[in-house]
């Protein structure tokens, strides 16, 4: 499970990216309606519509400053839904963003190759031709940052991964002929900061809520 961070007039929505679907928070659905309670209003809308939201809808485990919470999400089209039945006066600008965002997640799949630098980047893009925009941005950020210096157990607490699974996609990467290129470890501090900025992040104390660096666990 990957959580991507997009912006809809300046705020910050959480994409949740599992097995190939994407999916919204109720808390940010709410956020960007303009409910004054947000998650608690999406919550009573999906229970009032719960036959046609469930399909749409389901939970998963975030982590948040708080710590790892369960929490509802929509797919694309279950948000849209939770739009149309919000009687909020951003409603319905809402719902053209939500039809625009599947295009903008692709678009940042792409953007997620920038960074990684020179013959590996034409490489990467050449031999995920045929892979989901999800694994491409997976692979690419993995890669991204691996090459920043963070261990495989470090790099998949920020991508939602568990240590044997990026082993796996590392061993793919080997199979296709490309040996990452780990840089040197570099400080906690100056890890956190470049991993804020990679993963659209407001601070730097939302970071270390997601990612523990230099723990002394090594790849």
């Amino acid at each position: 499970m990957l959580v991507r961070v997009v912006k809809y007039q300046g705020m910050p929505v959480r994409v949740v990216v599992r097995e190939n679907a994407n999916y919204i928070p109720a808390e940010d659905l709410g956020e960007i309606l303009g409910f004054s309670e947000p998650r608690k209003a999406v919550l009573k809308i999906f229970e009032r519509n719960r036959e046609e939201l469930a399909p749409h809808s389901g939970i998963v485990k975030l982590t948040t400053p708080g710590g790892v919470q369960k929490t509802r999400v929509f797919t694309e089209t279950g948000a849209y839904l939770v739009a149309m039945f919000a009687r909020t006066p951003k409603a319905k600008e809402v719902r053209r963003w939500l039809a625009e965002l599947p295009r903008m997640l692709r678009k940042g799949s792409v953007k997620a190759l920038e960074g990684v630098a020179g013959e590996i980047a034409v490489r990467l893009m050449g031999i995920m031709a045929t892979k989901s925009f999800q694994e491409m941005e997976m692979i690419a950020r993995l890669v991204w940052l691996r090459k920043r210096g963070l261990t495989q157990v470090e790099a998949g607490r920020v991508l939602g991964l568990k240590r044997h699974q990026v082993q796996g996609l590392e061993r793919w990467l080997k199979s296709q002929g490309l040996m990452l290129p780990v840089a040197r470890k570099p400080s906690a501090k100056a890890v956190l900061l470049a991993m804020a900025q990679e993963l659209g992040l407001q601070t730097y104390r939302s970071l270390t809520s997601i990612v523990e660096v230099g723990n002394g666990a090594q790849a």
